[in-house]
């Protein structure tokens, strides 16, 4: 009997461990793609119902091909940062 209570305890933590370690990445996906402009949520999606961290690593290779072009913006005579988009 103590056994299975012992094999319950270690398959809750590991669960809650995946659990809040896709909460973490939906966070970081959703706050960088918001930064860089893109569809935040569609990606978010993306990376939740993607198994195998597949959809991470489908966002990390469009990310790298997605670049922030807010000073080349037509009227836009702003200078923000490439990696925080804040005003410089």
């Amino acid at each position: 009997m103590e056994e299975n209570l012992t094999w319950l305890i270690v398959m809750s933590l590991l669960a809650l461990l995946f659990l809040s370690l896709n909460v973490l990445i939906a966070v970081f996906i959703y706050k960088d793609a918001s930064r860089r402009r893109m569809n935040a949520w569609l990606w978010v999606t993306a990376v939740i119902y993607i198994p195998n961290f597949i959809g991470l690593i489908l966002y990390l290779l469009a990310r790298k091909q997605h670049h922030i072009h807010a000073a080349s913006d037509a009227g836009n005579q702003d200078i923000r940062c490439p990696h925080c988009g804040h005003l410089i």
